[in-house]
């Protein structure tokens, strides 16, 4: 109730002046997308700040950096923190001279923190001597550029996936016009294509030798082509024969899904063999979460928006728009942590063992089973909700608008609660453990959505939300991080290292519980007589609020307890890597 909503463009556009220099850009967004300013100016000055925050926790070099000249920090957020607690939202609106100044003010707010951190991180770079620039040292540290450009990887990856994930189903069955009955017959023969091409391209990873490594190679070449296919994915053919419209949806879906295979496996690899330090692995895998929350975060604000505004009442052509940005935001990001990143970790190289060896070696890897169950609950709670969640906010709150201020509401928690996992993980000991908590929690604060409503409970209904989302995105990092610990126990307990060959079957675990997930809610819908456009019968009603809350809630508390019997504690995993180490040592003086 703090925020004043703007929802008419009539007020909006009465709210804008063209005339202030510093706020051009929060002017068009508002006109556009019908947000009120002073929430907008709010929001993403408070996200700044706390992103800023974050990745100082994850590279704590920075501290310094940031406080070199401690005066001008404490003058500046007093004057942050007055201006900020100035802004009183509702009364100042009646006020325009007030409301231009703190604007003005806030504005320039951005521009005094992104000038003093960048001339303070240059002059502590100036006192430091000149060096051959590195992108790791021998005792396993991964400087901040490196982290920043793998964090950056899953930006990336998740203006694709989840673009899919959130938006495709509901484009195919509102704006492309196929039955609810096809797309979710597609999600599970889709798998099947899956099993067939994940373990292929996870074995060739193993097999591919370059100057630029084993993994990067495929993001540099992997990451344009997907980028195309997923434009062609969103490009709607509503006047086709339903026949033509069932064959171009799974080819190009089919053909999506192997290109983010290619692109996705490697760069899940590719934390593995950045470093063996279990702490600097932790801190990769933090990077990654937070950005990827970061771009979780933007991505559901601004779609909906985007996809009105590029349509200007045509969905199809808003999609079309839209997915072609993504696509090059896939792309460059992926190029972006191709350049910055490197494999430094020594893995034999041309190894040829048959697939049944391999496969014996996973079987005698009991963390890495656990890491493959939670990996296929994780696809199936996630991907079942995404694929519900512009439904719910559609057909059961009445507008889809609402979820691009549920996503405002959970995006800052959800980049705090994934930089929180190294803490957690300190505390535990054990990833597992950690995985542990956080989802049983996250799935308590779920569970207790199904009884608010954005609508007539607000304040419960977004609290509950950003408490959940806080937990999930620390599950989020935690069952990542496990995976390259996973590879080290199966090579010191089989002699086998397959890195390629193991990530493959944890990208099929989890795009299987995806496949699941989705077919069951599509199968759910169909059944219960669900109509593209129309007011929904109370069943389908009650399907929806349920797999929006109830259903993962559970099962979050299930995940919780299979992920207590993960056992490759803290020290566990230091003694294997030095027992390898000395293992490599002993055959390098042979």
């Amino acid at each position: 109730s703090a925020f004043t909503f703007e929802a008419s463009p009539e007020r909006a556009r009465d709210t804008v002046d063209l005339d202030m220099p510093s706020s051009l850009a929060i002017s068009f967004i508002v006109m556009y997308f019908d947000i009120s300013r002073m929430f907008l100016v709010t929001y993403f000055f408070t996200l700044y700040v706390f992103t800023l925050l974050l990745f100082v926790y994850i590279d704590t070099k920075l501290i310094k950096i940031f406080l070199l000249k401690k005066d001008a920090s404490h003058n500046l957020w007093r004057f942050a923190l007055r201006s900020a607690v100035r802004l009183q939202i509702g009364n100042d609106c009646a006020n325009r001279e007030r409301l231009r100044e703190r604007l003005r003010n806030l504005s320039y707010i951005f521009l005094f923190f992104l000038l003093q951190i960048t001339l303070n991180f240059a002059s502590e770079n100036n006192k430091k001597p000149k060096r051959n620039m590195k992108t790791t040292s021998s005792k396993g540290h991964v400087p901040f550029i490196s982290k920043f450009a793998y964090g950056m990887g899953d930006v990336g990856c998740n203006f694709s996936w989840m673009f899919v994930s959130n938006f495709l189903m509901i484009f195919y069955t509102d704006v492309f016009g196929i039955g609810m009955s096809a797309v979710a017959t597609l999600m599970l023969v889709s798998r099947i294509w899956d099993a067939v091409n994940d373990p292929i391209i996870g074995t060739l990873t193993d097999k591919t030798h370059s100057r630029w490594g084993r993994f990067r190679p495929w993001l540099l070449f992997g990451a344009p082509v997907t980028a195309l296919v997923l434009i062609l994915t969103f490009w709607a053919h509503p006047n086709w024969s339903q026949t033509a419209k069932i064959v171009y949806m799974a080819v190009t879906y089919c053909i999506l899904v192997l290109g983010y295979t290619c692109v996705n496996l490697p760069y899940g690899t590719l934390c593995g063999a950045m470093t063996q330090d279990i702490d600097e692995r932790a801190k990769l895998n933090t990077s990654r979460s937070v950005s990827a929350m970061i771009a979780i975060g933007v991505l559901n604000i601004i779609t909906v928006p985007l996809v009105t505004f590029f349509g200007k009442g045509n969905a199809q052509s808003g999609y079309l728009a839209v997915a072609i940005i993504y696509g090059i935001i896939f792309a460059a990001c992926h190029l972006f942590c191709f350049s910055k990143t490197k494999e430094v970790v020594e893995v034999p190289v041309g190894q040829k063992l048959p697939i049944s060896v391999q496969l014996k070696s996973v079987l005698k890897n009991r963390p890495y089973q656990l890491a493959i169950l939670g990996q296929f609950l994780f696809g199936f709670i996630l991907y079942g909700r995404n694929a519900d969640i512009l439904y719910y906010f559609t057909y059961v709150e009445g507008s889809a608008t609402l979820f691009s201020y549920y996503s405002m509401a959970i995006v800052l928690p959800s980049i705090v609660g994934a930089a929180c996992f190294p803490w957690m993980f300190r505390k535990t000991g054990n990833k597992g453990y950690a995985a542990a908590v956080f989802a049983l929690l996250c799935g308590v604060f779920m569970a207790l959505l199904y009884f608010f409503s954005p609508n007539t409970s607000p304040v419960e209904f977004y609290v509950c939300s950003a408490i959940a989302w806080f937990f999930f995105s620390g599950f989020n990092t935690a069952i990542y991080a496990i995976i390259p610990d996973c590879v080290e126990y199966g090579e010191w307990k089989t002699g086998v290292r397959n890195d390629g060959f193991q990530y493959a079957f944890v990208s099929l675990a989890n795009k299987m519980g995806m496949a699941l997930g989705t077919a069951m809610f599509a199968l759910a819908l169909d059944s219960a007589g669900y109509v593209a456009g129309a007011e929904q019968n109370a069943d389908v009603i009650a399907i929806m609020r349920h797999t929006f809350s109830t259903i993962p809630g559970a099962l979050w508390v299930i995940t919780a307890f299979c992920l207590c019997f993960y056992k490759l504690h803290r020290n566990v995993y230091n003694k294997i890597v030095d027992e390898l180490k000395a293992i490599k040592n002993k055959v390098e003086r042979i």
